[in-house]
């Protein structure tokens, strides 16, 4: 099921949304080193909301959009494909469509449940709203006009793409005996059939009852999720086989609300320790750990303490992305607390730059995608 990575551009939403669904073709612009120019999109509040434009070649800002009429976090999605990427405020069920590192809008949609991840094969935009007794949907909007394919009942939070055999994995969202939401298992959607396919139980104890998991990360190529949750009162980072439906590793970590994030080659795991969660005192919060995918060793552990924002305490790192050549990171600091963003070279495990370090600057999101 492969595509095209070349998509007709244009400033009217409906025809790039057009060609979107039909696979239309163009150049896309291509760096001296022969890769494709990447951007990196971020998020946060300043005087008011701003969405950061980063050249991610140059590592210069390029342009931000400021978004007074938004009071709230904004999440930001990047299509890993196409050069678009998308603002959708917190709570607001709508999305802003934009082209690749540009601040006009194409347009903008409404959403009963809130976008969350671009696919490809065919084209659909996931949609997903957590709930309990029937309320939590995962839903398939197709461009170009964003009509409402197909609706199921069971949410899927953190969605993420396996292209090749056409999957949606997530978390499972169940609920307590209080009414609260429970996410213990992964769950897989078949979107080419549009039918649920399974759950995966995450019990790295052995003991037969699933633990709460908090963050996920899928590895599609070798169809294994990265998880972190509560193993007998320890955060633990876990590497599931969902192929075989066998656990392959489990490390300690010291919290379960980090984003783990695994390299575009799949040898590493980078696990970034914001702090907070159920064991929020006892964290590393200024450190990103990086684990052999194969094994779980402790590849080595990065120390971010010096890129704190002064007066402000901990540095936190929260959200990774890297470039498609692998060759270069971006972190994304702050929890609940102001942070930098960072430049890393992974060959060395060195930042090489720092963003808004001495200007204190409020993170909510962040995502990488290509450029025209």
């Amino acid at each position: 099921m492969s595509r095209s990575r070349n998509v007709a551009f244009d400033k009217a939403a409906v025809v790039l949304l057009t060609a979107l669904a039909l696979g239309c073709t163009s150049e896309r612009s291509v760096e001296p080193n022969g890769e494709e120019r990447s951007f990196v999109y971020v998020s946060l509040q300043q005087d008011t909301v701003v969405t950061i434009i980063f050249d991610a070649d140059a590592d210069t800002i390029v342009d931000s959009i400021r978004s007074p009429e938004w009071n709230d976090a904004v999440r930001v999605i990047a299509d890993p494909v196409n050069p678009v990427f998308a603002l959708i405020p917190y709570a607001a069920d709508e999305l802003w469509l934009y082209p690749a590192g540009r601040t006009q809008p194409l347009g903008c949609f409404s959403f009963p449940y809130s976008p969350v991840a671009f696919v490809h094969s065919p084209d659909f935009v996931i949609g997903s709203r957590s709930g309990c007794s029937g309320t939590g949907s995962t839903a398939l909007y197709r461009p170009p006009e964003m009509s409402l394919v197909f609706m199921d009942t069971v949410g899927l939070t953190w969605p993420r793409a396996d292209e090749e055999r056409g999957l949606i994995f997530g978390l499972a969202d169940s609920c307590t005996e209080t009414g609260g939401l429970l996410s213990s298992k992964i769950g897989a959607y078949d979107y080419l059939n549009r039918c649920f396919v399974r759950t995966w139980d995450i019990d790295p104890d052995g003991d037969g009852v699933a633990n709460q998991v908090w963050r996920f990360e899928l590895d599609a190529p070798r169809q294994r999720v990265y998880v972190t949750t509560d193993s007998a009162g320890i955060p633990s980072l876990v590497c599931h086989d969902v192929r075989q439906d066998v656990l392959i590793w489990q490390k300690p970590v010291f919290a379960v609300v980090g984003n783990p994030r695994v390299t575009p080659d799949g040898s590493e795991v980078w696990y970034p320790e914001p702090g907070g969660g159920t064991q929020g005192q006892r964290d590393r919060t200024e450190t990103i750990t990086i684990f052999d995918s194969e094994t779980g060793t402790v590849l080595t552990v990065m120390d971010l303490k010096e890129y704190r924002v002064p007066g402000h305490g901990p540095v936190r790192p929260r959200v990774i992305r890297f470039l498609p050549s692998g060759d270069k990171a971006y972190v994304l600091c702050g929890f609940n607390s102001p942070g930098p963003l960072l430049v890393v070279d992974v060959r060395t495990r060195s930042v090489t730059q720092s963003f808004w370090q001495d200007t204190p600057r409020w993170p909510y999101f962040m995502d990488l995608g290509p450029g025209e």
